[in-house]
């Protein structure tokens, strides 16, 4: 298309006359061709005068597109870097027929951009191009022309705001512009909104709901009929004046109590519509108008007049006045004041507040159009705008994810909250449970998606998770069940209710389709108008934010599922708020009635927006009860109890943090204390805090971190300083004295606060807990005070059996005040922890250990360099945390209820003595077995005591790294004994096994690991900060090291014993390691002295280790070779440092390079601890993966496959990368199938969306099917990142284009196996491709030989093609990709026309290659020859009526058309090409040609159109090849084969049966066969 274009014009090159002239007129005339106009650019301000009537006229009454509004916006809002830019698009005549008011701004971040007049904040609406009347095309052709043309290189962008929706112009422009080579892009745009008129105003208010209908007639009774408010509307210039004042007053004051800046702040804003609104309102085009009630204005408006349309341009509001509703009225008024002066439509123009909805405003779609020049920068600002855009949204999205998410340190924190209340929240929960008194738990979500765009967006991997968590551990039921529950005296097992708010259409993708397959019942709460009139949330349009609603389509599909409607008000207000009652009702009531009826279904509960407790009212829950609601539900957290109030049901918000949720509904003591909301809204107590009061979370986590990090800080710095400054045998005492406080400090008092854990609970419940705490404590006390005065009456012996040696007396006497006061702290710890108040038991730690580190720096510093200073600050900070402890325990036994049943000593004591003696031996033989060695050097090692007491010492300083690792290797056993316990549980004991197996590998990797660190710093250490006084320590460092290596992997070992309930055989294993101990520092300590009892030590855990893993063997433990090298592992430390090093490398590089360490599934499976293990009676979930399924061979083949595949045994899902396609689209409805997820070629983050999808579907194996980086890269590396068993990869070509490029091969290593189509094929892939030869496996194509089955040829399908009878036909089933090289049939076709005139060809399938062969069939004249059919659906039809069937690809690998060709008898000729000479005998059931060789084929096809009889023969015997060898059964049979068998190696022979599960012996079936 050319135009005639003029070029830019100066003002000085044309005058202003030139101008008018062109201006003339613009009367409406026929449409005109784009060939007939002309383009005049002027850059004049002279143009806006000049065209001033022709201008108007086109600007069809519309305010925005006047050129008023333009001239005053351009003087007023013009940069000096800005220019005008008004095309004038006319005929030959000189007649003006369309117009661009435009101007062009240059700036260095955007460059040359051209936008409408009116741009920026004034926000002007409804903008176009002008035209006349049926011109709108021909002039955006023109102006596009124009600016492709004469205009090219001097503008990089067009970005025009504003635009209706369905622009013809604008649409016109931007794809006229996109063919030349520009860029077109469209961010979102809000819409506006508008009103059509009736033919009065009652029938206006019959449009409104009942409710708002009365409540408007209401407003117009009570405050204008009675006079009580009066609208006026500015008349004269003064009044206009006087109303814009007000304007800017109420606007800025309603703006600023929002915090939010205003329009007015902007000083040329203001001026210009100042300017405005004069001159229109002095034309009659413009009002303002303004609410007095009592005299002062509470509400106005101004409004720009159309043709017959009145816009609302600017409201404002008195914040002060807002109980009288001023916006509401001041809309009534000027609605109604428009409708009764004639005009046709009223518009609020641009926003999507709720109320425009309410008051049956009706949507018009606007958009935002970009369009960016070709050139290189502008195309590169473009991108460089788009990056930054993307990386702003990934920024909000990551931040809005990380308010979503719980920090860090915050989590780990709950974590080790969570973990070290569990055993106690079990037994409450159970206790709680036989009484009756299980909660009823009511979950609450928002939005389910994957874009973190605000804080109550909850990504599917983490809903996934949270869900099937729930439904492992809990019952859920339905909101109905749950106040059932709530209403009755008795619920016996904890239950869960999922309830979702507001209604956001995203959640119809994953969350909910997930709920209802997986039958969860779940209730969902619907805000009315959202889904009435698909508007956006207003809370989400603060935060700039619009999210879809559900539409009634999706409600009603959801309801007829099953999942429970309910509603949210009509508008998602803050119903605190609300005080007008007609309001309320409106909100509460009508909005139900109006979403019943629309949905048809019966709406019973009701949910409070916000849902926080200041958001509740009395007045509401009066109503809701009033009116039929069955409950009404608060969202600020808390538990419903049986007996509670069933009316009002408590929801706890659910969020990101996974275990946040597990801390909620586990109870969390410190939840208890939630207010609950009855009708008469008076806050009742729960019965748990009449009881006890129990810590907040948050201090509690504080304590925890405080405890766990900060004072292990502490406890390390001490010991460098304790071991700096004391000599050795000093050292050496304190060690003593400690092993001995921590002996015999529970052994003292029989472990009876030991016992606390274990009954206090039992004892609450039972009302008798003071009872047992004054017993307890008597006893506990009694018995401390006989220990403290043995110990004084005995100090010498005791010296003796401490120290060796009987004149430490003045020490004697410290340790036994001390031995007081820690019997003391830790019975107050034990107390604390049992009430569950792990808030003050962990600060009494905390604050002993760092009270203990203050009291002896201060005391060795002030006071004596000797043990005596170290023992009498540990004695004094336990003493002091006691007092303190023991004082605050004061108000909390206040708080302990009375006790209301006796409790006879004999039923006490016949309870807790066997259980405290039992933990009294278990601490009694731990803490032995710790000590022994260091008693053993005192006493047995021959030496006087001096010397022994240094030899503790430079033990001790030897001790205090390697101590620390053990005890770091404690807290990991306290994480994940819950973890372990649930699956044993659960009767996952192979679980368990296994898990524990790769536990004890990782954690004796990295002990060991962390011991060669020590091992390489230790002379740095002991040289500078142990100033050089323990060389023998340094010298039994490694054995050290080596020994608490080992005791890690005890304490890890013992673990499983619990699981077991076995904690005896645990015993019975230290026992002998303390035995052995003994023995043999018995024979070494004489002759080798500290390396005596160290290597004694050694040995000791080593044979414990030993006898654990024997005692652990029967119940199930698994022992491979690579946990016997990792427990050998630590002699390595024996070794010089460069030895030790040497081997762990060696470790590490066995792990990658081998199975020995790691075995195969452990290290492709590290998600074990997630990964689930099918039970017997379930199918193996199989995910297939492409790119999209198109209509081609391969893509059927798959869809056939997932169909087929038995269903007893396997489970498959579908899982397109990009679009499901029409074969994706159809299967979607059989099976799981997901799509959407890879959003460009480089888009790395689809490995994470991929894997989290294989988590959250709990997928057993992958099969990607076809080559290419997309679908075979991704996909198997989201596979084995997710730890899915198996991953294959099926290739149904390959070869140019379709390859198997290098980053594809570098996964061969993780991929269990590539799946040919046929044995060339396999080989090929091994020998070409670079697929490892043990890992190709061949599973032969099948076609489904009932469905193409020879048929009579249709001859209604003849008639439809215009094929006569006996007329020959050629056909060709493949998609139009390059490879399949249509082409030469097109040309074979030509060839067989010159001879057979009568012939024709039929080309069935699409692809991108369809243009190039349309293109090709018309320059060979084969328009009457050949038929273009696309993708149909009657393949087999088309075969049955076609003589011959060709295939002339370039590359092939067993192609699906062949084989459904020759299954209906058709002959087939295709070219001798990649494993087609395996399908087709060349002249027994086919035909094969030379790829490219034309004459060669043609000649073929006239043979075969020619001689009928041998057409039928060959036809015939190629159906019974295919019956024979390549039916779709034995396919799948195959692909199942396949998948088990290797299933089957990984799982260790765990497989689900199903009715044909093959045996292991049978498993090599002979579809599936092994290249290697």
């Amino acid at each position: 298309m050319n135009a005639s274009t003029e070029t830019h014009t100066t003002p000085n090159e044309e005058s202003a006359a030139t101008v008018v002239s062109s201006a003339q007129s613009t009367t409406a005339s026929p449409p005109l061709a784009p060939e007939e106009l002309t383009v005049r650019c002027l850059t004049s301000e002279e143009a806006f005068e000049a065209l001033g009537e022709a201008w108007e006229e086109l600007s069809h009454g519309i305010p925005f597109r006047r050129p008023a509004w333009c001239e005053a916006w351009w003087r007023h809002y013009r940069e000096p870097n800005a220019e005008l830019l008004i095309l004038a698009v006319e005929d030959h005549a000189g007649r003006l027929i369309g117009l661009a008011p435009w101007y062009q701004k240059r700036s260095l971040r955007e460059g040359r951009v051209i936008r409408f007049l009116g741009s920026g904040e004034v926000c002007s609406d409804y903008v176009t191009l002008l035209s006349q009347e049926g011109c709108e095309t021909a002039v955006a052709q023109c102006i596009a022309t124009w600016l492709s043309d004469s205009y090219e290189g001097k503008w990089d962008s067009i970005n025009l705001d504003g635009v209706i929706g369905d622009d013809l112009a604008i649409e016109t422009l931007a794809a006229q512009l996109e063919t030349e080579g520009a860029t077109v892009d469209r961010p979102a745009a809000q819409q506006c909104w508008r009103i059509e008129f009736p033919a009065n105003w009652d029938e206006y208010l019959a449009r409104l709901s009942r409710k708002r209908r009365e409540r408007v007639r209401a407003f117009v009774r009570r405050m204008f009929d009675s006079n009580v408010a009066t609208w006026r509307l500015a008349e004269t210039g003064e009044d206009v004046a006087r109303g814009y004042d007000i304007l800017i007053d109420l606007h800025q004051r309603r703006r600023n109590s929002l915090e939010e800046k205003g329009c007015f702040a902007s000083d040329t804003f203001t001026e210009f519509h100042r300017e405005m609104l004069h001159r229109l309102a002095a034309e009659g085009r413009a009002r303002i108008h303004w609410i007095e009630l009592d005299g002062s204005p509470i509400a106005v408006e101004y409004d720009l007049i159309g043709a017959d349309t009145v816009y609302v341009y600017q409201t404002g509001i008195d914040p002060e006045a807002v109980e009288h509703s001023p916006g509401w009225l001041s809309a009534i008024a000027s609605i109604r004041s428009a409708l009764e002066g004639g005009y046709a439509s009223f518009d609020f123009l641009r926003g999507d507040e709720p109320y425009k909805a309410t008051l049956r405003g009706e949507p018009v779609a606007m958009q935002t159009v970009h369009i960016t020049a070709r050139n290189a920068g502008a195309q590169m600002r473009r991108c460089i705008r788009r990056s930054i855009r993307l990386t702003k949204d990934q920024l909000k999205q990551r931040l809005n994810r990380s308010r979503n998410i719980m920090p860090l340190w915050k989590s780990l924190l709950l974590s080790g909250y969570y973990h070290c209340t569990l055993p106690y929240r079990n037994r409450r929960n159970h206790a709680a449970a036989a009484a009756g008194r299980a909660p009823i738990i009511v979950l609450l979500y928002h939005r389910i998606a994957d874009d973190a765009a605000n804080a109550w967006t909850m990504s599917n991997e983490m809903f996934f998770k949270q869900i099937d968590w729930l439904r492992r551990n809990y019952d859920i039921v339905s909101l109905h069940e749950a106040k059932k529950r709530i209403a009755s005296e008795d619920n016996d097992e904890p239950c869960v209710a999922i309830t979702f708010d507001d209604g956001y259409a995203i959640n119809c993708q994953y969350a909910l389709p997930m709920l209802v397959r997986e039958r969860i019942p779940c209730t969902y709460f619907v805000t009315t108008e959202a889904a009435l009139t698909g508007g956006p949330f207003p809370h989400d349009l603060a935060m700039g934010n619009r999210f879809e609603p559900n539409t009634l389509e999706q409600l009603k599909a959801l309801a007829g599922a099953g999942i429970e409607i309910g509603a949210h008000t009509r508008t998602h207000v803050d119903i605190g708020k609300v005080t007008d009652p007609d309001e309320l009702f409106d909100e509460l009531v009508t909005a139900r009635d109006e979403l019943q009826t629309a949905l048809k279904h019966p709406i019973r509960y009701f949910a409070f927006p916000f849902g926080q407790h200041r958001r509740l009212s009395a007045p509401a829950f009066q109503l809701g009860h009033r009116c039929g609601y069955e409950a009404m539900c608060s969202a600020y957290g808390g538990y419903n109890f049986p007996g509670d109030d069933s009316f009002h049901i408590q929801r706890i918000p659910a969020d990101e943090s996974f275990m946040r949720l597990k801390n909620w509904v586990t109870v969390d003591p410190r939840k208890l204390r939630g207010i609950r909301q009855e009708l008469e809204f008076e806050p009742l107590e729960s019965p748990a805090v009449a009881e006890l009061r129990t810590d907040s979370l948050a201090s509690s986590v504080m304590v925890l971190l405080a405890l766990t990090v900060v004072q292990r800080l502490v406890g390390f710095i001490r010991s460098v300083l304790f071991c700096r400054w004391l000599a050795p045998a000093e050292l050496g005492q304190w060690d003593l004295i400690l092993a001995f406080l921590e002996l015999a400090a529970p052994v003292a008092v029989l472990g009876i606060p030991g016992s606390f854990g274990r009954y206090v609970e039992h004892y609450r419940q039972h009302g008798q807990l003071r009872t047992f705490l004054g017993r307890t404590t008597a006893v506990s006390g009694v018995l401390a005070i006989v220990a403290i005065t043995f110990i004084l009456a005995k100090p010498s012996w005791f010296s003796k059996l401490v120290f060796g040696i009987d004149n430490q007396i003045n020490l004697v006497y410290l340790v036994a005040l001390s031995l007081g006061a820690v019997i003391v702290h830790n019975f107050v710890c034990e107390l604390f922890a049992a009430l569950r108040m792990f808030r003050v038991s962990s600060l009494l730690q905390f604050a002993n250990g760092v009270l203990f580190a203050a009291l002896g720096i201060g005391l060795l510093v002030g006071w004596r360099l000797d043990a005596s200073s170290v023992v009498l600050a540990y004695g004094g900070a336990c003493a002091i945390c006691a007092i303190g402890a023991m004082l605050f325990f004061r108000t909390v036994w206040r708080s302990i209820p009375a006790t209301t049943q006796p409790l006879s000593q004999r039923t006490l004591w016949a309870k807790l003595i066997p259980f405290a003696v039992w933990i009294w031996l278990g601490n009694w033989l731990t803490n032995l077995f710790v000590i022994t060695d260091r008693y053993m050097i005192v006493h047995f090692s021959g030496l006087d005591s001096e010397t022994s007491l240094q030899l503790v010492g430079q033990y001790h300083s030897s001790r205090i790294l390697p101590v620390l690792l053990v005890s770091i290797t404690g807290m990991l056993s306290t994480m994940i004994i819950p973890h372990l316990s649930h699956d044993w549980e659960a009767g996952r004991q192979d679980l368990v096994a296994r898990r524990m197996q790769l536990t004890m590998k990782l954690v004796g990797l990295s002990v060991l690991g962390a011991a060669s660190g020590i091992y390489l710093l230790a002379p740095w250490l002991f040289t500078y900060a142990f100033a050089g006084k323990f060389a023998l320590g340094l010298s039994v460092l490694p054995w050290t090291l080596m020994y608490c290596t080992w005791f890690s992997m005890v304490t890890l070992v013992q673990i499983y014993l619990w699981c077991a309930e076995r904690a005896r055989l645990g015993s019975v294993a230290l026992a002998i390691g303390l035995v052995v101990n003994i023995c043999l520092n018995l024979v070494l300590l004489p002759r080798l002295e500290l390396l005596g009892a160290v290597l004694a030590t050694c040995v000791a855990n080593a044979i414990t280790l030993v006898a654990l893993y024997q005692f652990c063997r029967p119940q199930g433990l698994l022992l491979d070779r690579g946990t016997w090298i990792i427990s050998v592992a630590p002699v390595l430390l024996f070794l010089p440092v460069w030895g030790t090093w040497l081997g762990l490398l060696a470790m590490v590089a066995m792990i990658f390079t081998t199975d020995q360490m790691l075995d195969h599934d452990e290290k492709q499976d590290p998600g074990m601890f997630t990964h689930r293990k099918p039970s017997d009676d379930e199918p193996l979930r199989v995910m297939f993966i492409n790119t999209h399924l198109s209509v081609g061979g391969a893509e059927t083949l798959l869809v056939n496959l997932i169909r087929r595949m038995d269903r007893d045994r396997f489970a498959p899902e579908l899982c397109c990368l990009k679009h499901l396609g029409p074969l994706g689209e159809e299967l979607a409805d059989e099976v799981p199938a997901f799509n959407g997820l890879l959003h460009s070629k480089k888009d790395i983050f689809v490995v994470e969306r991929l894997g989290r999808l294989m988590r959250q579907r709990e997928i057993d194996a992958v099969v990607t099917v076809g080559t290419g980086g997309d679908k075979m890269f991704w996909g198997r590396l989201a596979a084995w990142r997710a730890g899915v068993p198996v991953v294959l990869s099926a290739l149904h070509s390959t070869g140019l284009p379709d390859h198997v490029e290098r980053p594809n091969r570098l996964l061969a290593r993780w991929t269990d196996g590539f799946i040919a189509v046929a044995e060339s094929h396999g080989h090929y892939l091994a020998e070409a491709e670079g697929c490892p030869e043990d890992k190709v496996f061949v599973v032969p194509n099948g076609v489904n030989v009932e469905c193409f089955a020879p048929q009579p040829a249709d001859q209604e399908l003849r008639r439809e093609l215009g094929l006569s009878a006996g007329q020959p036909v050629a056909i060709i089933v493949a998609a139009m990709r390059p490879e399949k090289n249509h082409a030469l049939f097109l040309k074979a076709a030509a060839e067989v026309r010159e001879s057979m005139p009568e012939a024709r060809f039929l080309i069935v399938g699409d692809g991108p290659c369809r243009g190039e062969l349309e293109s090709l069939a018309a320059s060979l004249k084969l328009e009457d020859t050949v038929q273009f059919l696309g993708v149909r659906s009657d393949v087999a039809k088309l075969l049955s009526l076609s003589n011959v069937a060709v295939l002339t690809s370039k590359m092939e690998a067993n192609p699906v058309s062949l084989l459904e060709a020759m299954a209906t008898a058709t002959p087939v000729i295709a070219t001798r090409v990649g494993s087609i000479p395996e399908t087709v005998i060349d002249g027994h059931c086919g035909f094969l040609v030379p790829p490219d060789d034309v004459e060669a084929l043609a000649r073929r096809i006239e043979v075969l159109f020619s001689d009928r009889d041998l057409a039928e023969s060959i036809g015939q015997q190629a159906r019974e090849h295919v019956v024979a060898n390549w039916s779709l059964d034995r396919m799948v049979q195959g692909y199942e084969d396949l998948i088990t068998r290797i299933y089957r190696q990984k799982r260790g022979g765990l497989r689900p049966t199903g009715k044909n599960t093959v045996e292991p012996q049978a498993v090599e079936h002979e579809e599936v066969v092994s290249v290697g």
